[in-house]
């Protein structure tokens, strides 16, 4: 939600990957030989309209997360994302 807002109000450069676009909250109940029924309680739209429920949003720097970087104790991510700030 924190990303759509700053993307529809030019407030940042997206960077990373797409979101999961898994917004809406629910709840769900055990209905018998492992399943489970989910029942949606609300739905997020952004003030100009948008819903991102099922398709994410696309980075305007796509920067694949590396498990490489994350074993050597790196986040390659935001280390991208901190290079561009700096570059302004």
């Amino acid at each position: 939600m924190v990303c759509a807002f700053a993307r529809e109000n030019n407030l940042a450069k997206i960077v990373g990957t797409e979101t999961a676009g898994r917004l809406i909250p629910g709840s769900g109940f055990k209905v018998g030989q492992g399943y489970r029924v989910i029942m949606p309680k609300a739905a997020y739209i952004t003030w100009g309209g948008q819903r991102f429920e099922g398709r994410g949003i696309q980075p305007d720097v796509v920067v694949p997360w590396s498990p490489e970087a994350y074993a050597a104790g790196k986040d390659n991510q935001l280390e991208c994302a901190m290079r561009l700030v700096s570059e302004v």
